[in-house]
């Protein structure tokens, strides 16, 4: 009655979207009715000419569009609210502006390496050897001193992203003060998916051997807080054990740790606190 009502106001034109199901095989469909009304005198339709267009794939299209925009936007303000975390965090608890600088640049590196990855899978995910394989490139000339092992794990971008700050701390860690840092130093990264409470999950191993001796640290820098929230981010635990002898560092994260459903979920961005150490 509406469509007939602006025709009348209109000159007879007429333009109206409307839902229809595609009697072949009962699809929902969308279509386009443009052309025009001719009525009588009394005001009633006497005859249409006009068109009808199948709009679906146009409709689809479009909302294609507008959920990789707002997913581009989501994504956008993500890495900003990271990034944002990371230079405050490690300006704050790095008084020398010099190796402020090599700290943020390391880290952001690390996020970018991450990015690399998923951009190259359009952010379907990363697989964790991947990451791990990206952060430890520089040390993975030196031979059998490097051993990654583990089954294929396939991650989701976030995961991927949470994971690789998480794998860039310790391997800066293990640069300064670990195996990597000495002569004869060994790494055995082992990973494997079990079956937890709440569904599939990595349990992974970082052992350190053959480096300096090992001494916990007296006071908890921003690179251990940030793993601390990044592990947190993917609902698991991190226990590190500063054995004299070689770290050992046991994480335990889901594998979805959003959840299906959970297509708002904010990406993982360590909390802005203070800090005493980097």
């Amino acid at each position: 009655q509406l469509a007939l009502a602006e025709a009348r106001e209109g000159e007879g034109r007429i333009g109206i979207e409307l839902p229809f199901t595609r009697p072949s095989d009962g699809t929902q469909r969308g279509a386009l009715l443009q052309g025009r009304i001719f009525f009588d005198e009394s005001g009633t339709p006497v005859r249409t000419v006009g068109i009808a267009m199948d709009t679906t794939e146009r409709k689809q299209a479009e909302e294609r569009q507008r959920l990789l925009l707002n997913e581009l936007n989501h994504r956008v303000k993500n890495t900003l609210a990271t990034v944002q975390a990371i230079v405050s965090q490690t300006l704050r608890s790095t008084p020398d502006p010099d190796a402020a600088f090599e700290r943020v640049q390391a880290r952001l590196m690390a996020l970018s390496n991450t990015h690399n990855l998923l951009n190259a899978t359009s952010w379907t995910g990363a697989t964790l050897a991947d990451v791990l394989g990206a952060e430890l490139k520089p040390y993975r000339s030196q031979g059998e001193r490097v051993q990654l092992r583990g089954e294929p794990v396939a991650l989701d971008a976030r995961t991927a992203l949470a994971f690789g700050l998480i794998a860039h701390e310790l391997v800066t860690n293990a640069a300064k003060y670990g195996s990597p840092s000495g002569p004869d130093g060994r790494l055995d990264v082992s990973w494997r998916v079990t079956e937890g409470d709440e569904g599939k999950q990595v349990e992974l191993t970082w052992r350190e051997s053959a480096g300096p001796e090992v001494a916990k640290p007296t006071r908890v820098g921003f690179g251990s807080r940030l793993v601390e929230r990044s592990i947190r981010d993917l609902r698991g635990t991190a226990d590190v054990d500063y054995a004299p002898a070689g770290l050992v560092c046991r994480l335990i994260f889901l594998l979805d740790p959003w959840g299906t459903s959970k297509e708002e979920e904010t990406a993982p961005a360590p909390a802005d606190e203070p800090v005493d150490g980097a």
